[in-house]
């Protein structure tokens, strides 16, 4: 107490109502058995850091030389009572302070020892951040179509298509992922029949191109929504595949072949033993 300079229940008052605010936290001391003796070693004091807003207002008193200043106050041992008014006080307390007569104040305290650490206003940024990065991409979503029907995409998939993937994704990017899958199940399609498929050109092959990819796609939406599936693109992936495998492709080289049957010569039959 004579450290503080004050007397044992001024100490006590203020540890209860720290104690009170979450600010102060006591462990209690350990017993040590030193020559026989037994000792108790004190309580250990921990100090919070008090939660703060950016709602905080700040209403000191103060001396009319002092109005409309900030006044940063590192309170270490002892100090002379003031009254500030119309500041803002940032208080960095070590050990224990004399009051000071400061009213209808908020005190943001920075605790050098033992921090309880509150993250409230990193959150609150990290909350608004977060909003702006969910409408930016719902935007994306909104236009998916418009922006995939742009030359400099060149992209094969039909705008039917197109809707079906925006409608069942969930952000832009789950949306730019299947028309990759896409593509990527023909280009796979094309290698294992060692052709290459032109698909604008499958219509003259007498295949509805864009329903049958519509539907393709379908059938893994609702394969999703009655059946766990652990990876939808790949299961996007397989379908599609098989499309191109087995309508497509399939399409094209028979064609090719009745193309190839047309052009061969005709062959005379007449009766050479007349």
């Amino acid at each position: 107490m004579k450290l503080l300079q004050c007397r044992e229940g001024k100490v006590s008052k203020i540890k209860k109502e720290l104690e009170k605010a979450g600010l102060l936290k006591q462990k209690r001391g350990r017993v040590n058995k030193r020559d026989g003796k037994i000792e108790s070693m004190p309580n250990l004091l921990y100090l919070g850091k008090p939660e703060v807003t950016n709602q905080d207002v700040f209403k000191i008193m103060e001396e009319e030389d002092n109005t409309d200043t900030t006044v940063i106050a590192k309170i270490a041992n002892t100090a002379k009572p003031r009254e500030i008014n119309d500041t803002t006080v940032i208080a960095k307390i070590a050990n224990t302070a004399k009051s000071s007569h400061i009213k209808d104040s908020t005190v943001i305290a920075k605790i050098a020892d033992n921090l309880f650490y509150s993250n409230s206003i990193d959150t609150n940024r990290h909350i608004i951040d977060t909003e702006t990065d969910q409408l930016q991409n719902q935007v994306l979503l909104d236009n998916f179509v418009d922006i995939m029907k742009e030359d400099s995409i060149n992209t094969f998939v039909p705008e039917n298509v197109l809707n079906l993937i925006k409608t069942f994704s969930s952000t832009y990017e789950d949306a730019q992922k299947t028309v990759q899958t896409i593509h990527n199940a023909k280009k796979k399609a094309e290698e294992l029949e060692q052709t290459v498929v032109v698909y604008e050109e499958l219509e003259s092959y007498g295949i509805d191109a864009d329903k049958g990819l519509y539907m393709t796609l379908l059938k893994a939406y609702q394969k999703q929504k009655t059946e766990k599936v652990n990876n939808l693109q790949n299961l996007i992936f397989v379908y599609v595949k098989n499309w191109f495998v087995e309508k497509a492709i399939a399409a094209k080289l028979a064609n090719e072949q009745r193309e190839t049957f047309n052009e061969l010569p005709t062959v005379s039959t007449e009766n050479w033993l007349e």
